[in-house]
């Protein structure tokens, strides 16, 4: 137990731990009244000791449905950090992310996004 508190190991009984961080319903611009498009995100990793994968996956306008956008099967990392950018192109109201970890090679350190606003909400 000690091992996992301290992030010496990502495995219990021999079987690899996965890690999964989900980020609530968000708005870029902290405005519900905007419809907006996430066009990319960038995630940061930090060198570790083993990573199988990172899956990062989305969904919208408050959904438990999760597509999968990109998955980063054990990059090579010489420096302290790994960065990666992809696109995304999602319209929504609300957005909200789910990442997968497995492994512990390579640990996430931040992401970030760019976006536009579409327009104003006039639905509700």
């Amino acid at each position: 137990m000690l091992a996992l508190e301290r992030g010496d190991s990502s495995l219990w009984d021999d079987t690899t731990i996965t890690g999964v961080l989900v980020t609530g319903d968000f708005t870029p611009e902290n405005s519900f009244w905007d419809e907006s498009l996430l066009r990319n995100i960038e995630v940061v990793l930090g060198k570790g000791k083993g990573l199988d994968s990172l899956e990062v996956l989305y969904s919208n306008d408050s959904g438990n449905i999760f597509e999968s956008l990109k998955t980063v099967s054990s990059p090579t990392v010489v420096n302290r950090l790994y960065k990666t950018m992809f696109d995304l192109n999602k319209s929504a109201w609300l957005h909200k992310l789910k990442f997968v970890i497995t492994g512990d090679k390579v640990r996430p350190i931040l992401y970030g996004y760019k976006y536009a606003i579409e327009r104003e909400d006039l639905n509700g």
